[in-house]
């Protein structure tokens, strides 16, 4: 049994866009990393170009290749295009693989219960394409935040961990590098309270161009796992007490631990 819960992490492969770098960073990844120990992987979201169920299908192809025996979870991003996603769940089951749409699962890992809450997440500010395209999104926004702030206060005790699995961020500090004119249209601000008072972890995608991919706010830790650009991905190893973060391929400085 390993010492530590290790979890596999990133967004935005964009399939089949980015699908050939993804593997080919996971083929020097694996100089550092034994890819059996991996006990979860968590998807933030973009994982088909535009709605591409092909290339769904060829991600999930690699995935279980690489891993096909680990327990894998996923939110939509704003590529996985509602139109489809129920073709891409089906598409899943295949796979083994389970979507988190606003909802959460449990796991229960070397003797810690980890609750993994997945959606797409909220804006502070709908694109242009938004408001004119999805009706009511600036309230589904709003309902959003609510809810999950309502599920961290009522349901915080209850697991050892708590993983936020978003696409947008949530707080603008991750946002840093990218125009800062659009971060409205990159994220909220509007979870940093709970981001403040609890001791979560949030991962999250979308932003390719952010260079600030890890801060503490508060008692939580906020990782934009966003695979473009840096061509990164992050390994989260967990015990109760203690979190290291791991940037591979691994870099000298990319060790961040803490308690």
């Amino acid at each position: 049994m390993n010492m530590f819960v290790k979890i596999l992490t990133f967004a935005d492969i964009h399939s089949p866009k980015y699908l050939t770098k993804f593997k080919e960073t996971i083929e020097v990844s694996k100089k550092f990393l034994n890819l059996n120990e991996i006990d979860l992987i968590l998807i933030a979201g973009d994982l088909m170009e535009k709605g591409n169920l092909q290339g769904l299908q060829l991600l999930f192809n690699a995935l279980r290749r690489y891993f096909p025996n680990t327990k894998i979870l996923v939110c939509p991003g704003n590529e996985d295009y509602d139109s489809v996603l129920n073709q891409a769940f089906k598409i899943s089951k295949k796979f083994s693989i389970e979507w988190l749409c606003d909802n959460f699962k449990v796991i229960e890992i070397s003797n810690m219960r980890i609750c993994i809450y997945g959606s797409r997440g909220s804006l502070d500010k709908p694109t242009t394409w938004q408001l004119k395209h999805i009706k009511g999104i600036e309230e589904l926004y709003r309902r959003r935040i609510i809810e999950i702030t309502n599920f961290v206060n009522n349901n915080y005790k209850d697991f050892d961990k708590i993983i936020l699995m978003l696409h947008y961020a949530p707080t603008y500090e991750t946002l840093v590098g990218e125009k800062e004119s659009i971060w409205p249209m990159l994220g909220t601000k509007k979870l940093e309270n709970i981001l403040k008072n609890y001791e979560l972890i949030v991962i999250h995608g979308h932003a390719h161009k952010s260079n600030r991919r890890i801060v503490k706010i508060g008692k939580s830790i906020v990782l934009n796992v966003s695979f473009p650009e840096k061509w990164k991905l992050y390994l989260i190893e967990l015990t109760k007490q203690n979190i290291n973060i791991i940037e591979l391929p691994i870099e000298k400085t990319s060790i961040l631990s803490y308690v």
